[in-house]
């Protein structure tokens, strides 16, 4: 079976929080509820500086090895559960210079 949560109103109905080293999400199809959550220490990230085309720059802080869990839900049903530990890729980008990842580049 197929869940998706790709259409136009269900990324505006979505929840969304963003952190130096996590993500987390909550979208909402029907009666259909997805919960992510991305997260990693700031020890197992690298920072890299993007030079931004039109001027300034951004830190990308990146790691290979953050964990993820997520749970789809119908109700008060648990439909599936998925955990992976330090087998998921977490991204974030900042303007901030003062963050807790080492930059490298």
């Amino acid at each position: 079976r197929t869940y998706e949560f790709n259409r136009p109103i269900e990324w505006l109905r979505a929840s969304t929080r963003v952190t130096y080293t996590s993500w987390s999400f909550t979208a909402r199809r029907g009666q259909y509820i997805l919960v992510g959550n991305l997260y990693t220490p700031a020890e197992q990230m690298v920072g890299l500086t993007y030079h931004n085309p039109s001027g300034g720059h951004a830190h990308c802080l990146n790691s290979k090895i953050a964990s993820a869990e997520l749970r789809l839900t119908r109700g008060d049903e648990t439909l599936l559960e998925l955990r992976s530990a330090r087998k998921a890729a977490l991204e974030v980008t900042v303007l901030e210079p003062e963050h807790p990842v080492r930059m490298v580049l």
